[in-house]
């Protein structure tokens, strides 16, 4: 387990790729407990646990099939697991990152305030998608370029997703 570890901070710093994973069903049902952990560990949107679990659970299926998809496109479906597994690892690892954030934002109330902390999650997400691009690059065998279009238009399949599934109020989104 340590060396798969090391090999997600290894994808996550750009100096390993999804193939270095081992394909591992085990693995795969890990990092995807991680990824809804976490994903609900530092949600600070909703209050109540089923809409919180809800959430992040959509969230997860929603980006896995998203990714399933982009693959299936390219006819290389068979990497899916690799695939998937270092993008719900790596994403576990930045919530972990991004959980005490998470907190320190929820108990800021003077908004002018909480933009330090709101900066830094920001950061940790386009890290993130800078993680996902790397590793659709490799996994889909496509420019860079490319893997970054497929990586926005994954992570908008999952907002829209989940907007469809969960509705605006969850997203506490006003007007």
């Amino acid at each position: 387990m340590v060396n798969v570890l090391h090999t997600l901070l290894a994808i996550a710093l750009f100096r390993a790729k999804p193939q270095d994973l081992p394909s591992s069903n085990q693995l795969l049902v890990v990092t995807t407990f991680l990824a809804i952990l976490t994903y609900a560990l530092t949600d600070t949107l909703h209050d109540q646990i089923g809409l919180i679990m809800a959430t992040a659970i959509a969230q997860v299926v929603l980006f896995g099939a998203a990714i399933y998809f982009a693959l299936r496109i390219k006819n290389v479906a068979e990497r899916w697991p690799q695939t998937i597994t270092a993008l719900y690892g790596c994403g576990a690892l930045l919530q972990l990152l991004g959980w005490p954030l998470s907190i320190w934002l929820g108990y800021i109330v003077d908004p002018a305030q909480r933009s330090m902390p709101f900066l830094l999650i920001v950061a940790l997400g386009f890290w993130f998608l800078a993680i996902m691009t790397w590793v659709l690059h490799h996994a889909l065998d496509t420019p860079k370029p490319i893997s970054f279009l497929i990586s926005m238009t994954c992570q908008g399949v999952v907002v829209i997703g989940l907007l469809t599934l969960l509705g605006p109020d969850p997203f506490n989104i006003q007007g």
